[in-house]
């Protein structure tokens, strides 16, 4: 697998998740690839399906202000004392992250 430089659009979308993330103790930083890499607090137990974390991922949609950016998939990469624990890939569904008109 060839090793890249994550987007300009993962890297603004990292920012932005470090910062949402913080109130629940987790710690993200941009990997290569498009990835995200989420670390979950090693003091509360990872509890979380598949599922579960895909919902919170796409909800902070809601949360967060758009980047403004091109958009290209992002894989993110949850670890929890130090063990990747899941991964998750999304596809952008529109071209550019903005609101909607």
């Amino acid at each position: 697998m060839k090793v890249f430089e994550s987007s300009d659009y993962v890297k603004a979308r990292t920012k932005l998740l470090a910062e949402y993330f913080s109130s629940r103790g987790w710690v993200l930083s941009t990997g290569s690839n498009n990835t995200v890499l989420i670390y979950i607090s090693s003091k509360t137990p990872f509890t979380y399906t598949q599922d579960q974390l895909a919902t919170i991922i796409a909800e902070t949609d809601f949360h967060i202000e758009p980047t403004g950016l091109k958009m290209t998939d992002i894989t993110y990469r949850f670890y929890h004392q130090g063990t990747l624990v899941e991964e998750i890939s999304f596809m952008p569904g529109s071209e550019f992250d903005r609101f909607a008109d």
